[in-house]
């Protein structure tokens, strides 16, 4: 089975061109909307706007690019993805349903707040380099703001149009999806758990994710955290799960992979418990 990286360039390979069209496109539209004061138009150039600046951001994440930046400049890039979904900015943002029921009415607030949450998503595909998933969403924009161009859209067009997307599944996103999420060959989360050097709290930053004081201070805490400490902890975790088996009856013998869930920060417990794990023959996800 091909691992989640492999499809993801897979898939890449194939919608490059497309993608790189699609960019191209929103550019325009992006110069179109940018000094416009119709609110619907304001909208449609938040979108544009984030979808440039993650595309923009997905070339820029390589593995120099964590070198090349300092722990100060990770962490204000990180609370620019997250800021207007904090508490200070939400009640303004277009991802609070109740801002864009205010602004464009019930019916229209509710159904654009949730189109432009999917746009958020752009942090996470961004990172996880879908090229192939942003041409998908730079298609719908494009069609959206073709619509909102004609003037306001009857409501049920425009749903169909912004949530179609949706409803369709395709069997590569059935592989990607199983691959991410229970391929052996996949890295994307293990190379950090395993590989990274967790004194330099910069590798928090690869996940995409939220960091916060809780992230960062369990991170620092248990860098300095006695190693033998943390294996009696780890020990006694994997013990936990395989007694579990033995309890249940159940032959663990017949597993052969694994997936640790952890919260950022507490990477160094999930190491010990990783390395302690394969060591009864068991492939840690």
């Amino acid at each position: 089975m091909l691992s989640f990286e492999k499809l993801i360039e897979q898939e890449n390979v194939k919608a490059n061109k497309a993608y790189i069209n699609s960019l191209e496109e929103i550019k325009v539209i992006w110069e179109e909307l940018k000094d416009c004061d119709d609110k619907y138009k304001k909208y449609l150039f938040a979108i544009a706007d984030k979808i440039l600046v993650f595309a923009e951001l997905e070339q820029e994440l390589t593995d120099d690019y964590y070198k090349q930046n300092d722990l100060d400049n990770l962490q204000n890039t990180n609370q620019e993805f997250f800021n207007e979904v904090k508490t200070e900015n939400y009640s303004s943002s277009y991802a609070n349903p109740e801002c864009c029921a205010e602004t464009f009415g019930e019916e229209f607030g509710a159904l654009l707040s949730a189109y432009y949450v999917n746009y958020r998503n752009y942090v996470t595909f961004s990172f996880q380099h879908m090229q192939y998933y942003m041409l998908r969403w730079n298609k719908v924009f494009i069609e959206v703001h073709n619509l909102f161009k004609k003037g306001l859209p009857v409501f049920n067009e425009c749903k169909n149009v912004m949530m179609g997307e949706f409803k369709k599944l395709s069997k590569e996103d059935t592989k990607l999806n199983f691959a991410k999420s229970y391929g052996p060959a996949t890295k994307m989360y293990r190379d950090i758990v395993m590989k990274a050097d967790l004194s330099d709290f910069r590798y928090l930053y690869q996940y995409g994710k939220h960091i916060g004081d809780n992230e960062l201070k369990s991170a620092e805490f248990l860098s300095s955290y006695p190693n033998d400490k943390i294996n009696v902890l780890a020990k006694a975790i994997a013990d936990a799960f395989i007694r579990g088996y033995e309890l249940a009856k159940k032959d663990l013998t017949q597993k052969k992979t694994l997936n640790i869930y952890y919260h950022l920060g507490q990477e160094k417990i999930a190491r010990a418990i990783a390395k302690y794990i394969e060591e009864k023959d068991l492939k840690v996800l």
